[in-house]
């Protein structure tokens, strides 16, 4: 409520200063939008979106920005979308530095920075989206606290800040409800949440669903990667911008769960949406309850269904503390404990009664000043080396990747989830690039002599990630999300019939191996070569669902155990449309690259994909 009546504030304060209130009856008509505002404080918790930040400068007093949170509540990770709101009143452009820090409090402190530029053109309002970086949650407790800075430093017209805060709960979800859902049944969803344990005295922020306008939702998948689920109306779906709708299709591909409301009669493919599994995601049609106003549905059932998902934040420690088999995978490394302790035995007797009776005997004593220090140097260099030579410089790694080809018209994307494990010895930089569409997140691992913990401190400039991501001397594994623009497909070039066996065609820009194909009708095929190039015919055989239900099984057993499980279920999507699976070692596959120091010794990617007909219709 508070954070609404911020917002009206800010409206009204904007409304003083126009010129139609700019006369001696200015402060009484505040006062009086003032008290319109709190007398209809009922309707402020409509408000979906959260103004953190309004700021007008002294130097400048037309000179406004305003930052707002698109989703009213805290993101347990991934990036969270903000919009900031300039009003530039200055005959010149005006640049513009703002830093997010965020730490997420628990067993061990976490903290994401991150820092953006941007430039408001002159005696213009310009409205600018931002994804900011949030702090990993990686803990077993169930509840943890977050702070945050936002720190604006205008370029010649000054500085301010604003302190946030707020929790979260681990075991439930993020979900996203809509102003119309929200609108009428937030309240009882509340109502249900706290019974039923979801509330805490000293997490009283966290709730059962952040609320959003839909008018402000981003034209990037990344801004709803904290999302478990989305709830929207099919009015409000309607109305969104088309980069909106792709954005959340895009994340409902990556394993978000896209729920719409709609009136009883009402189809949702009239949307431009198919009920069913979509990818790992899936997108699902609910039904109002009558014909009220607001429109309403039932509370109890609506909360029983969505308590359910199991959150993505949580099985980022779940999934890899435990039983991670890539991890399994990797050769296990022992320290040369004998070595350091011979060293270190050596280093206190010289230091000792050598450095004493032999260095600096009687009426010498003067030099242990020298020799002391001397002796210390050398010992340091000779267990650095010893370190190096037994570590190395960089580190070696193993990574595995899912690719998901979806080649229709419409959209001709590459999903990606790449799950990644290294142990690194010296590194001279742990810092990496990605100049792509991609939430990475750090895991945590189970204990074992090299692990140092979880990524506590990462930062994010630009593309430039930096901090605790890679660790000299330690073990790390990682999981990163990217969608890609692609045009890389397989075309059904001669349909077959009874046992006669279809052609396929390879358009992909890398070699596929081991090939197998579910056509329309659920038959299985795999291809007669085990290495396919692109611009080759593909000729197959008939196999039986055992044997392709064994290959699949075997080929995603190291992948965590959430996304294994999703990964085992994408055959069955065969009914909707003929499907394609593969493996590929080619390093066009384009594994996403993350610190140069690593030496990733053995990867592999595992591809799934709809196949098209050479005509490029939808079967």
């Amino acid at each position: 409520m508070d954070r609404c009546h911020h917002h009206l504030a800010a409206v009204f304060d904007r409304a003083v200063r126009s010129d139609t209130l700019t006369n001696s009856r200015g402060s009484l008509l505040r006062n009086l939008l003032l008290l319109l505002g709190l007398a209809f404080a009922p309707l402020a918790s409509l408000c979906a979106q959260d103004v953190v930040l309004t700021h007008t400068f002294e130097k400048s007093k037309d000179t406004e920005i305003r930052i707002t949170k698109i989703f009213d509540g805290n993101f347990p990770r991934g990036f969270e979308p903000y919009r900031v709101t300039v009003r530039n009143q200055l005959a010149q452009p005006l640049n513009f530095q703002i830093a997010f820090a965020f730490d997420a409090s628990y067993s061990e402190e976490a903290s994401y920075q991150s820092e953006f530029r941007l430039i408001a053109d002159p005696n213009s309002e310009s409205v600018h989206e931002l994804l900011v970086p949030v702090a990993p949650i990686v803990t077993r407790s169930p509840y943890y606290y977050t702070n945050g800075v936002i720190s604006v430093n205008a370029l010649g017209l000054g500085k301010t800040r604003t302190s946030t805060s707020g929790g979260r709960t681990r075991d439930n979800p993020a979900i996203g409800i809509s102003e119309a859902v929200a609108n009428g049944n937030l309240t009882p969803l509340k109502k249900i949440y706290e019974a039923a344990g979801g509330g805490s005295a000293s997490y009283s922020s966290t709730e059962f669903a952040m609320s959003f306008d839909p008018a402000m939702l981003p034209g990037d998948w990344r801004g709803y990667s904290g999302l478990d689920a989305l709830m929207i109306s099919s009015d409000e779906w309607r109305k969104l911008q088309p980069a909106a709708q792709q954005a959340v299709l895009e994340w409902v591909r990556l394993g978000g769960l896209l729920s719409v409301f709609t009136d009883a009669n009402e189809n949702i493919e009239s949307l431009g949406l198919s009920i069913g599994k979509r990818s790992l995601g899936s997108i699902e049609s609910r039904t109002w309850s009558g014909n009220s106003s607001p429109k309403t549905f039932d509370a109890q059932k609506i909360y029983d269904v969505f308590s359910k998902i199991e959150p993505r934040a949580k099985r980022v420690g779940d999934d890899y503390r435990a039983n991670w088999k890539l991890q399994k995978a990797f050769p296990d490394k022992s320290f040369n404990t004998p070595l350091i302790v011979i060293l270190l035995i050596a280093f206190g007797v010289v230091v000792g009664p050598i450095n004493l009776f032999v260095f600096a005997k009687a009426g010498k004593r003067h030099r242990l000043f020298i020799t002391t220090p001397l002796i210390s140097i050398i010992a340091s260099v000779l267990i650095s080396v010893l370190i190096l030579l037994s570590d190395g410089l960089g580190g070696n790694g193993i990574r595995l990747m899912f690719v998901d080809l979806q080649p229709d018209t419409s959209e001709r994307k590459s999903y990606l989830i790449q799950e990644q494990f290294s142990r690194c010895g010296v590194l001279l930089n742990n810092a990496f690039e990605l100049g792509e569409s991609a939430v990475p997140s750090p895991v945590e691992l189970g204990n074992s002599r090299w692990n140092r913990g979880v990524a506590n401190n990462l930062n994010l400039a630009g593309q430039h990630f930096s901090g605790d991501w890679f660790l000299s001397r330690s073990e790390q594994g990682q999981v990163i999300e990217a969608v890609r623009p692609t045009r890389s497909r397989v075309e059904l070039s001669q349909a077959g019939s009874g046992d006669t066996p279809p052609t396929l065609f390879s358009s992909v820009d890398f070699e596929l191996k081991a090939l197998h194909y579910i056509d329309a009708e659920g038959g299985f095929w795999k291809a007669k070569d085990d290495s396919i190039l692109a611009g080759e015919s593909i000729e197959l055989i008939k196999v039986e669902r055992k044997e392709f239900t064994d290959w699949w099984n075997e080929n995603t057993e190291l992948f965590s155990s959430t996304v294994r499980k999703k990964l085992r279920a994408l055959p069955s999507q065969a009914d909707q449309y003929s499907s394609l699976f593969a493996l590929s070692t080619d390093p066009k596959v384009g594994f996403i690259g993350t610190a140069d120091d690593i030496r990733w010794k053995n990867e592999r990617a595992v591809i799934f994909g709809k196949v098209l007909p050479t005509s490029g219709a939808a079967q």
